[in-house]
């Protein structure tokens, strides 16, 4: 697992932009700075991971998505896909743990 590089940040205001959940996201970072303590930061990061996932109704979002996520993770984007969900929100978990997702969110969503 790598830490998110401003490369991500740019995948990330694609797949917002593509995907249209600019709104979405914004809701779920409006809950995530005003969240007290871990786990519900936790909680909010996953979710907005979800809501993009949510949101996927073009094949090409749906593996920019993949590409990016596997990217975080150093896996290969088709894993990702493949991955049963449980493992996935393990994943994002763990992406939540050691980055500043607040700050990657919000980045992105200036960007879109």
């Amino acid at each position: 697992m790598r830490k998110i590089s401003t490369r991500d940040v740019c995948k990330l205001a694609r797949i917002m932009r593509k995907s249209n959940v600019e709104d979405n996201i914004a809701k779920a970072v409006e809950e995530m700075e005003g969240a007290k303590g871990k786990k519900i930061s936790e909680k909010a990061g996953i979710k907005i991971m979800l809501v993009l996932f949510e949101s996927v109704g073009d094949p090409e979002v749906e593996d920019m998505i993949y590409d990016l996520f596997g990217g975080i993770a150093e896996i290969e984007p088709q894993q990702i896909a493949d991955m049963p969900f449980e493992e996935t929100i393990e994943l994002f978990k763990q992406i939540n743990e050691q980055n500043n997702l607040r700050a990657f969110f919000k980045a992105a969503g200036r960007l879109v």
